[in-house]
Order: C-alpha cells, then sequence, then structure tokens
C-alpha cells in the first residue's frame, strides 16, 4: 500500500491535495504561493497541494516543479 495514490479535495476550502506515498513527511514551500509539495524525510517528493484549485478554472493554472532533493 506504500505506492497507493491518493488524491483529496475540500470544497469548503478549496483546497486540492495528491500524495503519492502514504508516508510520513513535511510541507514546504514551492515557487507557486498557490502550491506546496510533501516531502519525506530524506527529500523526496511523496506527495503536493494547491489552493484555490477551483478558483477561475478555465482562466487561470498553476504550476510548481517538484524538485527530490534526496541525493
Amino acid at each position: 500500500m506504500d505506492k497507493d495514490t491518493t488524491v483529496w479535495y475540500g470544497r469548503k476550502g478549496d483546497y486540492l491535495e495528491v500524495l503519492f506515498r502514504q508516508k510520513e513527511g513535511y510541507f514546504r514551500e514551492t515557487e507557486n504561493d498557490a502550491a506546496i509539495e510533501k516531502v519525506d524525510p530524506e527529500g523526496h517528493v511523496i506527495g503536493c497541494s494547491l489552493l484555490n484549485a477551483r478558483q477561475n478554472p478555465s482562466e487561470a493554472s498553476a504550476s510548481a516543479p517538484l524538485r527530490d532533493a534526496a541525493p
């Protein structure tokens, strides 16, 4: 089950979260203020979150490079 991808959307907070692995980790900022990435203790990206996911969906997009900081 360690490699199951989970997608969760919170309508009230307009918050989208995608987890690539169910593993302990923490969130860190990205170059995009609306996006954050979740990394494990070794620095591997294990998920990402997008704030205001439905805001102007036909006109706006959000992107941020997800980087694997682990050696």
